[in-house]
């Protein structure tokens, strides 16, 4: 296993400017910008657009990171549920950042990944045709004062039709196979829930099932079809519904705060429930304590901001805050086209690459972008 320094592994090319002083360089294209529109001279707004582009990727250069792209065949990207590791591929290899440090792993990469909530132990899948053939790994982390070693051992490995499956953190392996729960170990495998676990929803249709992994220990469990589905918590002994009728069988995540490192002890899930016009996002208190919900405009990739009491998404290509005390908008200098949290940080995904964001946005920046949004628009 390979470290690489930290933050300095992949790079990406620049326009450099000699001694610059930022703000007085925006000022200069702002005037710019100004004259082009009046005139509406649209190959120098064209020109100013990319003098802008150039400047906000020298400005910003110390707060992104490029991982990655995903034009490779073999690409891959996975974060685990706690957001604190996150697996990616680079030209046919397999790497894992942690913290701020990059380490290459000696694996092929896989067509799929689980794991369990922490990223304790890992599931490496690589599917041919209709085989998964199934790699269990445990990870170690040790550490030391501010540095650590990483172990990553297999504990065994097998193949199955590719079964939805979820891993605890205790180092168990679930998986779902007509409506029922198996507990997968190296030599068996057993039935741990039978179908009158859950109560019917459906007298003629099928029941579809979800696996979801929890910190600590155990797992939550969709159980239903065609937009109702009731929630259960298994804790590896016993089973208890704690919902009925979530919307999709989909949780949405939540951080402390952006740029900032996660280190309460108190994790959290949101749960969609409700219909068009009376969606709300129930939240819970991990594993199963009913905690507090907002009423919202439904979105598929929120993302709530504890410290800030708001819901982070993506929409038409911009990255957006929600406020749930005003209700409003507000709009994040940056486009993507997804988007997820990393140990507080940004991941962005844009144009087939993969960015680490590591700063809040200043007001250069937002200024920077609005006099691009303006520009943009003129040429429309």
């Amino acid at each position: 296993m390979k470290t690489m320094n930290k933050f300095n592994f992949f790079f990406f090319f620049v326009f450099s400017f000699c001694s610059v002083d930022y703000e007085t360089e925006f000022l200069k294209l702002e005037k710019k910008a100004k004259e082009s529109i009046s005139k509406q001279d649209k190959k120098k707004i064209i020109k100013v657009i990319e003098d802008l582009e150039k400047l906000e990727t020298e400005y910003t250069k110390e707060k992104i990171l490029q991982l990655s792209t995903l034009k490779d065949i073999r690409s891959f990207f996975y974060l685990v549920p706690s957001k604190k590791l996150f697996f990616f591929s680079k030209d046919n290899s397999l790497y894992l950042l942690y913290k701020n440090t990059i380490l290459e792993l000696e694996k092929k990469v896989p067509d799929f990944m689980i794991s369990s909530y922490s990223g304790n132990y890992l599931l490496f899948i690589y599917k041919e045709n209709e085989t998964c053939n199934n790699e269990f790994y445990q990870l170690k982390i040790n550490h030391v004062n501010k540095n650590f070693s990483l172990e990553i051992n297999k504990v065994f490995e097998f193949q199955d039709k590719c079964f939805p499956k979820v891993i605890t953190d205790t180092g168990k392996i679930f998986f779902s196979y007509e409506g029922e729960i198996y507990e997968k170990t190296k030599t068996q495998e057993m039935l741990v829930l039978n179908r009158n676990s859950f109560k019917t929803i459906f007298k003629k249709n099928s029941h579809k099932i979800y696996l979801y992994p929890l910190p600590n220990q155990g797992f939550w469990l969709f159980y239903g079809n065609f937009g109702y589905y009731d929630l259960y918590h298994y804790n590896e002994s016993k089973i208890k519904q704690i919902l009925k009728g979530a919307t999709i069988p989909k949780v949405f995540f939540t951080i402390q705060d952006l740029f900032t490192e996660d280190s309460s002890a108190d994790h959290y899930y949101f749960v969609l429930t409700g219909g068009a016009g009376e969606y709300s996002y129930m939240g819970f208190q991990l594993p199963d304590q009913v905690w507090k919900s907002f009423n919202i405009p439904y979105r598929e990739d929120y993302i709530y901001i504890m410290n800030q009491k708001q819901f982070l998404f993506s929409e038409d290509e911009y990255l957006n805050l929600y406020n749930i005390t005003t209700n409003k908008e507000i709009r994040l200098p940056i486009k993507v086209n997804t988007f997820d949290i990393f140990n507080g940080n940004l991941i962005l995904i844009s144009n087939h690459q993969i960015f680490i964001r590591k700063e809040p946005f200043d007001n250069l920046e937002k200024k920077i972008f609005a006099l691009k949004e303006d520009l943009y628009f003129n040429i429309r």
